[in-house]
């Protein structure tokens, strides 16, 4: 999912004047049918014990409490590596359905949204991120498909986004959970703080985009790691400041309006 939370922050780098060193984003729009709030989250997965609907996975993240958790199917300390990831979807249709939202990609001379993120695609190879997942499409992307399964990912292609949300909201926006999302009883601030608790085991995180875009509510850094993949200078080959340049020069042109992409996207004003 490596390339797609870079693309959802270099648009959102557009539209809010963010800085390079932003991490990636796993979400950066509100799609018709999003769960958008806790609750329905909670609901949802214990309805269905699971946390695999649609509606559920337009907002909400799988997480680990801690750094130090080990209490998943995905700890952060065996995981980091070589990454971890969902296999039972197609990133590349999430890709293009977010360029559909997010580009000028009909009208005369106007480029595809398929194109688009081929193009995309392509920088994400020759930066090293995993693509295994963006495979399968109709048109230029299924002729990319084979090419794209032949390139095995690096064993140094592991991500570690760490979030933190300040203590006061915190509760309207992660719970504790069970394995696909189960709610455990209680609030996230008992389980992972209370005396004698641990910050074990797994969360489920309602990422609604413009409360964790505001760093007065929630800070994130990221961690790679491929070394390089942490380089922010555009010069050096591979680096993540290399791609950050590619991926804008394909982006910054095809780009709609800030007030079309954040109606668009369901963002608010951008102002």
């Amino acid at each position: 999912a490596s390339l797609l939370y870079e693309v959802h922050v270099e648009v959102a780098r557009q539209i809010f004047d963010l800085p390079d060193s932003c991490p990636p984003l796993p979400r950066l729009s509100v799609p018709e049918g999003a769960l958008t709030d806790l609750k329905s989250l909670q609901k949802k997965s214990g309805e269905l014990s699971q946390d695999h609907s649609a509606g559920f996975r337009a907002l909400g993240l799988s997480t680990s409490c801690s750094i130090f958790a080990s209490g998943s199917e995905a700890p952060p300390l065996s995981c980091f590596i070589s990454g971890y990831s969902c296999t039972d979807l197609s990133f590349l249709c999430l890709l293009v359905t977010f360029l559909e939202q997010c580009c000028q990609c009909v009208g005369k001379g106007s480029k595809s949204a398929e194109t688009i993120a081929d193009e995309l695609v392509e920088i994400a190879e020759r930066h090293n991120l995993p693509t295994s997942a963006y495979g399968e499409s109709g048109g230029a992307g299924k002729r990319k498909a084979r090419k794209r399964a032949a390139l095995a990912t690096s064993e140094l292609s592991g991500y570690m986004l760490q979030i933190f949300v300040r203590r006061d909201i915190v509760e309207t926006f992660a719970y504790p959970s069970h394995a696909m999302g189960v709610p455990i009883p209680g609030g996230i601030v008992d389980y992972t703080m209370a005396s004698g608790s641990q910050a074990d085991g797994q969360a489920r995180v309602l990422f609604h985009p413009p409360t964790f875009l505001d760093s007065s509510k929630v800070q994130m850094f990221h961690y790679c790691a491929r070394p390089l993949q942490s380089c922010m200078s555009a010069t050096v080959p591979e680096s993540r400041g290399s791609l950050i340049k590619q991926l804008r020069r394909v982006l910054q042109p095809v780009l709609k309006s800030r007030g079309e992409i954040c109606s668009s996207l369901q963002l608010g004003s951008a102002a």
